[in-house]
């Protein structure tokens, strides 16, 4: 068992079945994690102590999601987050949400076909939603500034 399994198990107490690496970006690296008892959580981490230019902090990057999840946005709960050192790294733990990610397929295949014309006025009420309480995101022109 790695080091990060064995954290990621006593920080949520439970046992995990597999952990599976999946697609990230240039600055997360992110694991399915599937419990002992079927259930499916997220975990994206940056490893390196040298910052992207071109990202945010994962645990800033927590918090912008909780506010967004509170002013009502379909998002992922987060669970919890974490900043351990090189070893672990820092990041957070989030609910899975079932469903395509990969927009190849959400804009040519047949079966999405349906889910393309309710997805523009879907992603408008989602940002409708964020934008609605941005007053209370005046912090959010700091997150954008740190990451330009």
């Amino acid at each position: 068992m790695s080091d990060f399994q064995e954290f990621l198990e006593n920080s949520l107490q439970q046992k995990i079945k597999q952990l599976i690496p999946l697609t990230g970006g240039a600055s997360a690296d992110i694991n399915r994690i599937i419990l002992a008892n079927e259930d499916e959580l997220i975990v994206r981490r940056t490893l390196s102590q040298e910052k992207s230019v071109m990202a945010i902090p994962k645990i800033l990057e927590a918090k912008i999601q909780k506010i967004v999840k509170k002013n009502g946005a379909p998002v992922p709960a987060i669970i919890f987050e974490f900043s351990e050192g090189e070893e672990i790294g820092e990041g957070y733990v989030m609910e899975a949400i079932p469903g395509e990610t990969i927009p190849r397929k959400i804009l040519r295949d047949e079966k999405f076909a349906t889910a393309r014309e309710k997805l523009p006025f879907e992603i408008g009420k989602s940002l409708a939603k964020i934008d609605r309480k941005s007053t209370r995101l005046n912090s959010s022109h700091r997150c954008i500034s740190y990451a330009v």
